[in-house]
């Protein structure tokens, strides 16, 4: 009988195998070039990208990005990816296993890869860990999970509480991803996604690791319905 983490496993071989394929590479390559200036805008209201020092971009692609900050540096799993990116600092890695030392980043980003991977907490974590003390952590990324009002007033409400109780007794708040399966037979969108994301999720996780969301809003009325600005969560790491 096949497990979970087998199958998860399966689904990981098959995503490496397709995000090797050209038309993704460029498919990608072409949003983020479309998307670029915006991501640039919105970063650039929390965080003072001139006076970095270092930055690394996780899931970096053709390296669209590499221009934009100072010691740059782009990991990405895809090999024809990273062909593109070149003559550039990129190395082949994964974003659950990033292979850098403790701290040494001001800022570590990723631009719409946290939805494609199915260790999400990890790759967080690994963020964390190469990111210096008072560094930023940028993860953008698409509102997947169904929002209706029941799921606002209801589950994202316990969520809160749930944060609330374990920071209270000391323990570290936790991801519960929801997954779905990828399709391999179309490129572009969100046919590759596999983690359901969610905003909420993420920055209670960030929260429970020392971390200030710096661009979180509260919904007018509805005080506990927590949220962020311009479709990216922006955390301080403390």
């Amino acid at each position: 009988m096949t497990t979970r983490k087998n199958r998860m496993q399966n689904i990981s071989k098959k995503l490496r195998s397709y995000y090797e394929d050209i038309n993704y590479v460029n498919d990608a390559e072409t949003y983020a070039k479309t998307h670029r200036e915006k991501r640039l805008k919105v970063l650039s209201k929390y965080v003072d990208i001139k006076n970095l020092r270092s930055t690394l971009e996780v899931g970096c692609g053709s390296g669209v990005h590499k221009h934009d900050f100072k010691g740059w540096i782009g990991v990405d799993i895809s090999r024809t990816a990273l062909k593109k990116a070149l003559p550039s600092n990129v190395i082949v890695a994964s974003a659950d296993k990033l292979p850098f030392k403790n701290e040494i980043f001001d800022l570590v980003v990723s631009f719409n890869l946290i939805e494609h991977l199915y260790n999400p907490e990890e790759f967080l974590d690994e963020c964390l860990r190469v990111c210096r003390k008072n560094g930023y952590i940028a993860i953008f990324t698409p509102q997947l999970k169904i929002k209706t009002l029941i799921y606002l007033l209801t589950f994202e409400t316990l969520k809160q509480f749930k944060f609330m109780f374990l920071k209270f007794l000391g323990v570290k708040y936790n991801l519960r991803p929801n997954f779905k399966s990828p399709d391999y037979t179309k490129i572009g969108g969100d046919a590759d996604a596999v983690y359901l994301t969610d905003f909420l999720d993420i920055m209670l996780f960030l929260k429970s690791r020392k971390c200030k969301i710096l661009n979180e809003i509260n919904r007018r009325y509805v005080f506990w319905l927590k949220r962020v600005d311009n479709g990216c969560i922006i955390a301080l790491k403390g």
